[in-house]
């Protein structure tokens, strides 16, 4: 009985560490996405409102590069980001 109730406690460990790593892994993902819906929701919405507040520097291309807009998280079948 000893033998069986130490081997379930270490399947449990098991299940919890890859419980653990995939949720690690799709934090990092959800990370990356708020970031590009809060550079995109600058960009179309509050950008306007301060160009015609006469906040016209702000419109500069530099501080809107394209390539901000290209980050866009991609998953795969496990949840995780690729790299």
């Amino acid at each position: 009985m000893a033998s069986v109730a130490l081997v379930l406690l270490n399947l449990l460990i098991v299940i919890m560490g890859d419980a653990t790593e995939r949720v690690r892994g799709s934090s990092q993902l959800h990370a990356v996405s708020e970031k590009t819906q809060l550079l995109l929701e600058i960009d179309e919405l509050w950008l306007p409102v301060l160009v015609s507040l006469g906040q016209t520097h702000l419109a500069h291309p530099s501080n809107f590069p394209l390539w901000l807009h290209m980050l866009v998280p991609t998953a795969t079948e496990g949840g995780a980001s690729s790299k």
